[in-house]
């Protein structure tokens, strides 16, 4: 098939003859340049429509940090894989730097560590799975909020033993008078490797574990770890429950859960290969049962990650995403308010992970409905379920589990001034917190002797301070 050029739209030298552009069009029609010609037996074989450009992009402004991005979803002749969201900084500005990538399954995006009073500009560009992308959006902008004083946590000074199970001093302004509820902590280096997970009292680094599910396949494992040398480590070639449960107080309806989480890279996913597929509740939170105001938070499904329960009253779902790769190490962390009932659209669900790149908020999830009225949340199940698999194994570290309205109030140290830019965090143990005092236990994590750091306090609504540059002992 002979190539065609548009004249009408063509810049023509003076110089150059017209005969000579003509034999020029004609050598590119013929089959020496491996063209797709009737003669040489090619054929198009693959899709090559592109998707549908993203209708409806809205921007909005949420805090000082914080903008989110909604859009409706494409369509494609096979189907869209997922969104590119491009971003720049300013009123006249055109997006074409890439912020992020997320499945088909999301249409909205909370892009969050931005600077007060600042205008962001977004567009939006859908895929499909050979890489056909559809025309961008056009533009959206948004203008970060002013930054406020109130609530917001600033820190003076930092004293103390700044090494792993040193007792930090944090003085500063704006921490709050109340912080978290601290449950359990723990890093799984009390235990002897290869035994079985400890309960009761002294079982976990702060706090302790009350109930262990199974025997011999719930063990303190030393193949993999964040801190130290070992991990909460299991089978599921032996059992489909290997999970370690911590009680909640009474009538707990706001819950803090951070945790690290891996699989091996020659491992399967629980369940996978097998008839029903994958089925991994990593973190399950429950009420008296696993099917009483349950939530799974979130569980790995072979259509992805999705949060949801066995209870329908309210009945809780959304699918998520999360940037996990076996043999690499993940973090996340998540924040859940109960809804006062089924139907009265105040509860929150967000959520966290750590990537190469800093901090990334995968849920902004607020106005729902995740717990009913009589409801509450009794309990919290690291690694609550899997499918039993042959060659199966997952662990878990550093799990930080908080109750209370003040949950979200935390001590963190991240290797970046900036909290949401640093790509290493480790949390530390608050044991007295007032508005310009925090003690701390400090856990080291991946962070080495001699480091520098950053420590940052995170005060109940979420916000981060400014990082504290300190150095770890």
């Amino acid at each position: 098939m002979a190539t065609l050029i548009d004249l009408t739209k063509a810049t023509i030298q003076r110089n150059v003859p017209l005969l000579l552009l003509f034999l020029i069009v004609g050598f590119m029609g013929t089959g020496c340049g491996g063209g797709n010609n009737a003669g040489n037996g090619a054929s198009a074989s693959t899709d090559t429509t592109p998707p549908s450009i993203p209708e409806s992009i809205n921007a909005q402004a949420v805090s000082s940090m914080q903008i989110d991005l909604s859009w409706s979803a494409s369509t494609d002749a096979v189907g869209v894989t997922g969104y590119n969201i491009y971003r720049c900084t300013g009123s006249s500005c055109t997006p074409t730097v890439l912020l992020s990538t997320v499945n088909s399954l999301r249409t909205s995006y909370s892009d969050t560590g931005l600077t007060a009073e600042t205008t962001y500009a977004y567009a939006v560009m859908a895929y499909d799975a050979v890489s056909n992308v559809s025309n961008k959006t056009s533009s959206v902008r948004a203008t970060t909020n002013a930054t406020t004083s109130s609530g917001n946590s600033t820190i003076f000074s930092v004293s103390g033993t700044l090494g792993d199970g040193g007792n930090v001093v944090i003085g500063g302004s704006g921490f709050g008078s109340v912080g978290p509820n601290v449950i359990v902590f723990d890093d799984f280096e009390s235990g002897v490797a290869g035994a079985d997970i400890n309960t009761g009292l002294g079982s976990a680094k702060y706090g302790q574990w009350d109930l262990v599910s199974s025997v011999g396949s719930t063990y303190y494992g030393i193949t993999a770890s964040v801190s130290g040398s070992q991990s909460f480590t299991s089978d599921y070639s032996v059992s489909y429950a290997n999970w370690i449960q911590a009680d909640l107080p009474a009538s707990t309806r706001n819950v803090f859960i951070s945790w690290w989480l891996y699989v091996p890279a020659s491992s399967n996913w629980p369940g996978e290969g097998n008839t029903y597929g994958i089925n991994w509740k990593q973190t399950w939170l429950q009420g008296s049962s696993t099917n009483n105001d349950d939530i799974y938070i979130p569980a790995r499904l072979n259509s992805g990650w999705l949060f949801g329960g066995n209870e329908n009253d309210p009945g809780y779902i959304n699918y998520t995403s999360i940037n996990m790769v076996k043999g690499e190490w993940k973090r996340v962390w998540v924040w859940l308010k109960g809804s006062t009932s089924s139907t009265s659209n105040d509860g929150e669900v967000k959520f966290w992970e750590l990537i190469n790149t800093g901090v990334v908020q995968r849920e902004n999830d607020i106005g729902i409905n995740n717990l009913k009225a009589t409801g509450s949340w009794e309990r919290i199940r690291p690694n609550g379920y899997g499918r039993q698999t042959s060659n199966c194994m997952t662990s878990f570290d550093d799990i930080y589990i908080a109750s209370g309205p003040n949950a979200q109030a935390r001590v963190e140290i991240g290797d970046n001034s900036i909290y949401t830019n640093s790509t290493k965090l480790s949390i530390l143990t608050p044991t007295a917190w007032s508005d310009t005092l925090i003690n701390a236990t400090l856990n080291q994590g991946s962070f080495n002797s001699g480091d520098t750091a950053y420590l940052f306090v995170v005060d109940a609504g979420g916000t981060a301070s400014e990082g504290y540059p300190i150095t770890i002992q």
